[in-house]
């Protein structure tokens, strides 16, 4: 057995159990039936996260426009920055967050 009991996540111990019974209590037929399957799980992959390219504009864009971005002292709660309506149209308009 090259797996241990107390490693293994809810569905898998009931799964284990359900070997169990299916092969009558014998605990080394169990074993091994568990072992197979754990073999035979596929790998998962980290996904890589997805970047949203409105965003990914917006930084590329301020890091061009101000080569001292590390100077600038940002508010402790942060800045928001939306889209101009009205008066404001085809701006982008910058509140601090209260």
């Amino acid at each position: 057995m090259s797996f241990k009991v107390s490693d293994l996540n809810k569905g898998q111990l009931r799964k284990l159990n359900a070997y169990r019974k299916s092969v009558g209590g014998n605990e080394d037929a169990a074993q091994a039936m568990m072992q197979i399957y754990l073999d035979n799980l596929p790998i998962k992959q980290k996904a890589e996260p997805k970047i949203n390219p409105a965003l990914a504009l917006i930084e590329d864009a301020l890091s061009k426009a101000i080569p001292d971005i590390g100077k600038i002292k940002l508010p402790q709660k942060g800045v928001t920055v939306n889209k101009g309506k009205g008066a404001n149209k085809g701006k982008l308009v910058v509140k601090e967050n209260k």
